[in-house]
């Protein structure tokens, strides 16, 4: 059996590549990252990156307790994602 590279951002505890012993399956994971988005509800958005193959990494981003599934972002996706997220607060907090 060859050892496992693990990506950096792998958590080891969330981690369940190697778990199936004959076989190199399953998932590496990354801490979650959790921001409370409305302090009057207490809502949180959570999110993860996760992999198979430590080569195409995904962005998962989830809201507990809501109507949505969630999204899963490749990494260009997130970073589109966060800069317009961004922008737009910037622009939002603009006075005439």
């Amino acid at each position: 059996m060859r050892d496992i590279e693990h990506p950096i951002w792998c958590e080891p505890t969330r981690c369940s590549v190697g778990s199936d012993r004959v076989q190199l399956k399953g998932m590496h994971r990354s801490v979650v990252l959790t921001t409370q988005y409305d302090r009057h509800s207490g809502n949180e958005a959570r999110v993860h990156l996760w992999s198979y193959d430590g080569i195409y990494v995904y962005m998962q981003l989830e809201f507990p307790g809501s109507l949505h599934d969630g999204l899963e972002l490749t990494l260009e996706q997130g970073e589109e994602f966060g800069t317009a997220l961004l922008d737009l607060s910037k622009l939002g907090g603009r006075r005439r």
